[in-house]
């Protein structure tokens, strides 16, 4: 009987130290692979930004005309920290009608970044956050944050939005962004939408993936004649919108012009992002215009 219960207890403390090794093993491999992706991440972003400052430094001085790129396209609406005026501007919806287009757009927009959310599957859940945020009393709103809802089972969900997951693909609908990667707080008599910057998430929340995707495929074609950087302008977005007035709910292009501005301004980038393809470490460098 003694030499059973030591054996037992042999075999039992024995299995501890296994799972105790186990355990450090896969905790020692998680922080390798996590320190390589760091340093990797970090030697790539000091590249992007050695490469970032040598463009802006010879953008006035070059006179020889540019050589033709051998690169693929990659379109400005696809980067994954967009600039500033690639967002919606949330402050266009204050004060505003609720039937209004902006509004409406600014929920269509919550309902594409965080609907395939298990806690974003409530109907109408986007407008019950969205009408939370706008009823801010605050005289100053200098921040997605200061919007914070009071209703506590709206403030869970909030906080998830603003934190957002490390790593996220809106496409493949994995993880989720910050708020505030998409939604930004200027001016109230800026339009929501600078439509020759904006994102492929806002164009397509608020126009609908086809006319989306035709968008980016004008620009594509416009790209391959000279390797240029090209938008669609004003008067092909309105011939594109009059062919899906039924896809549009008959809205004319009156309607998105108190949506979309037209304005041509210098974007500047606020920061540089990179991910390590293995690790998923992804790093950032705020930029000063």
């Amino acid at each position: 009987m003694n030499i059973l219960m030591f054996v037992s207890s042999f075999l039992i403390l024995f299995a501890l130290f296994l799972a105790t090794i186990l355990k450090e093993s896969v905790f020692f491999e998680y922080e390798s692979r996590s320190a390589k992706g760091s340093i990797k991440t970090e030697i790539a972003l000091q590249s992007k930004y050695e490469r970032y400052k040598y463009r802006e430094e010879t953008r006035p001085h070059s006179k020889k005309p540019a050589a033709k790129s051998t690169a693929s396209f990659r379109s400005h609406r696809k980067e994954k920290s967009p600039p500033t005026l690639g967002k919606f501007n949330l402050s266009a919806v204050f004060d505003k009608d609720k039937k209004n287009i902006n509004y409406e757009s600014g929920a269509r927009l919550l309902r594409f970044l965080y609907g395939h959310t298990p806690w974003f599957a409530e109907k109408d859940l986007e407008y019950e956050i969205l009408d939370a945020m706008l009823s801010c009393e605050e005289e100053t709103v200098s921040s997605l944050a200061v919007l914070f809802p009071k209703e506590p089972r709206l403030q869970e969900i909030y906080y998830k939005m603003l934190k957002g997951t490390p790593n996220y693909d809106i496409k493949r609908k994995k993880g989720y962004p910050p708020l505030e990667d998409f939604l930004y707080l200027g001016e109230k008599e800026q339009k929501a939408v600078y439509f020759y910057y904006a994102s492929y998430p806002v164009l397509f929340a608020v126009l609908g993936e086809s006319i989306a995707e035709e968008i980016l495929s004008l620009e594509r074609k416009k790209w391959e004649k000279d390797h240029k950087l090209h938008t669609v302008m004003e008067e092909e977005l309105r011939s594109l919108l009059a062919m899906h007035t039924k896809e549009l709910k008959g809205k004319a292009f009156q309607d998105w012009g108190e949506l979309f501005s037209f304005a041509k301004k210098r974007v500047y980038l606020e920061k540089l992002s990179y991910e390590d393809p293995d690790s998923h470490v992804t790093a950032h460098l705020p930029l000063s215009p």
